[in-house]
């Protein structure tokens, strides 16, 4: 499915667009490590880490994935109405490759079922600063509320958030084995962005 360009700015895409791109990059990602690991390291994939100290693989993904759909959740949430965002669990040792294509999948699914129309809230930057009905508030790292509208959300929260563990599952393949490289990264972003120079009338 393509994807819309870019070549605007407007809310949806600077953020839905965005995400749509990011797991877009997440499956060729994914799907790039299952064609090149031996099976031998496929099952222990979703564990690997960059450092001891930071979250594996699978945590990186499912974290990002939680990240999408909660902000979507907050500027279109006639469209989860039936079926309430709840964030998955991001520390279960158990997952395996499979169920990280079963994330990104579903996490795509969602919010490619989302049009510009569809966002509701905090769409006018600082005009919905007085605006109660338009805010958002979340925890950050548990403990520190952030405090905005969608404009705010999306770029002090949201986007700098999935890029940070798109990344992070991008080195951990990379230190895994997996052949990748910058191209591959912007392969998604780039997508359907590229304008041709007109030709020169005669």
């Amino acid at each position: 499915m393509s994807t819309p360009s870019t070549t605007s700015l407007t809310l949806y895409n600077t953020t839905i667009n965005i995400y749509i791109r990011s797991f877009n990059l997440l499956h060729t990602l994914l799907t790039q490590a299952q064609s090149h690991l031996p099976a031998s390291s496929i099952s222990s994939l979703p564990s690997a880490r960059l450092t001891p100290d930071m979250y594996p693989l699978h945590s990186q993904i499912i974290i990002a994935s939680n990240t999408a759909l909660l902000f979507a959740s907050r500027v279109a949430p006639h469209l989860f109405a039936s079926s309430p965002f709840e964030p998955q669990d991001h520390l279960n040792p158990s997952t395996t490759l499979a169920d990280l294509f079963s994330v990104v999948d579903k996490t795509l699914t969602t919010l490619r079922a989302i049009r510009p129309d569809d966002l509701e809230v905090g769409t006018s930057g600082a005009d919905d600063d007085d605006d109660e009905t338009k805010m958002m508030e979340i925890m950050i790292g548990g403990d520190t509320p952030f405090r905005s509208n969608a404009v705010g959300m999306a770029m002090g929260v949201a986007l700098p958030n999935i890029f940070f563990h798109v990344v992070t599952a991008y080195g951990i393949l990379r230190r895994e084995g997996v052949p990748l490289g910058k191209k591959v990264y912007l392969g998604p972003f780039l997508e359907g962005n590229n304008i041709p120079k007109q030709e020169e009338k005669a």
